[in-house]
């Protein structure tokens, strides 16, 4: 009789695997303050909530802000980063 330790763990993960998605390199383009376009295809930051590049705001004197041209001009003077960008799933 075999033990039950003896016995493969059964895991969504071990049933589909492990398959790292490929690299996507090129130049890429802002699109707002959360969202960079690379050959057409979107990426969006993990964990990063910005306005969308249309987005306006009235501010304190009721005038409108552009905070999401604002947020995509903060993050277009910012980027690249130096490094890599490691893309998760």
């Amino acid at each position: 009789m075999k033990h039950a330790d003896s016995l493969h763990e059964i895991s969504l993960q071990n049933l589909i695997g492990t398959k790292q998605p490929e690299p996507i390199t090129g130049v890429a383009s802002v699109i707002d303050g959360n969202t960079i376009e690379v050959h057409g295809q979107r990426i969006r930051f993990n964990g990063i909530d910005a306005p969308e590049s249309k987005q306006y705001y009235d501010d304190a004197k009721g005038f409108e802000y552009p905070c999401g041209r604002r947020s995509a001009a903060a993050l277009d003077t910012s980027w690249p980063p130096r490094g890599r960008c490691n893309a998760r799933s």
